[in-house]
């Protein structure tokens, strides 16, 4: 059975709110030797998800682990190591980034524009 416990990182080209029930926020404060790319390795490590999973009191709602979670071990993500991680994944996230911009950018390119004689048609809507 796949474990429903996830985790994301929320960038500045995926819009200005997340919605969803049952989330609980981490965030890396400005500054930190912390990035936010090495904590979100880490909080998909099996380790460190079965340790949130023993601690959660229910099955479907990670909000309610309060400040059990400071219980929780992580690598020590301030290491050379995790720094590193951290950094390839930033990088990769970026080029997912890239990748995703020139997709959209190709669709905008193969979709025809639309005639003024079509505007406001039906069909032209359910192409």
């Amino acid at each position: 059975m796949p474990n429903p416990l996830s985790s994301a990182i929320v960038g500045k080209d995926d819009g200005d709110a997340l919605i969803c029930g049952g989330i609980y926020r981490l965030r890396v404060k400005p500054g930190s030797p912390i990035s936010p790319e090495s904590l979100l390795l880490a909080m998909n490590l099996p380790v460190v998800r079965q340790q949130l999973r023993a601690i959660q009191f229910t099955r479907d709602v990670i909000d309610t682990l309060g400040k059990r979670l400071l219980e929780v071990l992580v690598p020590p993500l301030h290491a050379k190591r995790w720094i590193e991680l951290g950094v390839n994944l930033s990088l990769a996230m970026e080029r997912k980034a890239q990748a995703k911009a020139g997709i959209g950018d190709a669709i905008k390119k193969a979709n025809p524009p639309i005639s003024k004689v079509a505007q406001g048609r039906p069909s032209w809507s359910m192409r």
